[in-house]
């Protein structure tokens, strides 16, 4: 895709995005001027609306995408109360589609805009990618650890393909982890002396 399509799609993106708007019973939250406007961290891109943002917790990543004005769309317990991310969503089999700024999903913690899969999947045109979005927004939606986290649930809305890199990895982790007990339980089968 040339630079002037790529533009051309990012400027529509903003365009559609400043339109958006969400809405939870009478209430109305529109995204227009919602965030603090503040430029990123140093040495941070400032991320575009449809990037999914990476969040490293400790012993786990939280992902969010990206929306607009240091908002961000992601996957929180119903339960919590502000928002500490799907970390307490493991104890749960659902979770809430959470609007929220940025920095209020942070608590702290680092980040960085990690479109990792880009190479692997073409990401859906931005605007249909809010549209998902904005339709998914104060959802209860089913939560799994293995198949269905905050990292499948951006990917899914980005690139219409619910993955999951950390669990590939814990699966692989796991995985060698067991096939080591099996070939020591072998070796030490195989060599126990009969007495």
């Amino acid at each position: 895709m040339g630079d002037v399509q790529r533009e051309s799609r990012h400027k529509q993106a903003l365009e559609a995005s400043a339109l958006l708007s969400l809405s939870k019973g009478s209430e109305r939250l529109l995204l227009e001027g919602s965030g603090s406007g503040r430029a990123p961290p140093e040495g941070k891109p400032r991320p575009r609306p449809g990037d999914l943002i990476e969040i490293f917790r400790i012993g786990y990543e939280h992902w969010a995408i990206y929306v607009e004005d240091d908002c961000v769309v992601h996957l929180a317990a119903p339960s919590e109360e502000f928002e500490a991310g799907s970390i307490t969503s493991v104890f749960s089999n659902r979770a809430v589609v959470k609007y929220s700024r940025l920095e209020d999903v942070l608590h702290g913690c680092s980040w960085k805009v990690n479109n990792k899969l880009d190479g692997t999947y073409l990401p859906l045109p931005v605007d249909q990618i809010l549209q998902r979005t904005k339709e998914m927004v104060n959802k209860i939606v089913q939560y799994s650890l293995i198949e269905g986290n905050c990292e499948h649930f951006v990917n899914g809305l980005r690139y219409g393909v619910p993955r999951s890199q950390q669990v590939g990895l814990i699966r692989t982790v796991v995985s060698g982890f067991m096939l080591f007990v099996v070939l020591v339980g072998f070796h030490f089968g195989r060599t126990r002396r009969v007495y």
